[in-house]
C-alpha cells in the first residue's frame, strides 16, 4: 500500500505560508491508522517516516526540514528518541524543542514540523 498522509481530520496533514512548509502533529501510526508502538523506537521511528511521506508529498526533503518541535509523555524515553533522530538526520540535523506533555494514549510522542519547500504552482489554490 503506497503512503498516505495520517494526519487526522479536521486539521491539514499541511499548509504552506509562502515557501514554508507546515506539517500537523505526526503520532506514530501507520497509513492505515494503526498503531507502531510496540517499542518506543519503533513509534519514534514511524513518526520520523510520517514526516519524511508528507514533506515528500509536498515536494521535499528530510534535507528541507528546517525546525521540528516534539512532545514527549515520557522523559525518560529521551535518549531513545535521540537514538532514532541520529538516523533521521546524520547530518546537519534541524533546530529541534523537545516538550514533556501528556499525550492520547497510546501515543508516547507526537512530533510537528516546518521545513523549505517551494509551493507549487499547480493546484497552489488548495493550500492556501
Amino acid at each position: 500500500m503506497p503512503d498516505k498522509a495520517v494526519t487526522a481530520p479536521p486539521a491539514a496533514p499541511y499548509r504552506w505560508a509562502g515557501d514554508t512548509l507546515y506539517l500537523s502533529g505526526q503520532v506514530g501510526v501507520n497509513a492505515d491508522w494503526v498503531p507502531m508502538n510496540e517499542t518506543f523506537k519503533n513509534e519514534a521511528r514511524q513518526v520520523f517516516h510520517n514526516i519524511k511521506t508528507l514533506v515528500e508529498e509536498a515536494g521535499g526533503t528530510l534535507d528541507d526540514v528546517a525546525f521540528v518541535r516534539t512532545y514527549l509523555s515520557d522523559f525518560n524515553d529521551f535518549a531513545v528518541f535521540n537514538e532514532v533522530w541520529s538516523e533521521v538526520f546524520p547530518h546537519n540535523p534541524p533546530a529541534r524543542v523537545t516538550i514533556q506533555a501528556g499525550l492520547h494514549p497510546p501515543f508516547r510522542l507526537e512530533s510537528e514540523a516546518i521545513a523549505d519547500v517551494p509551493q507549487p504552482s499547480i493546484g497552489r489554490e488548495d493550500n492556501l
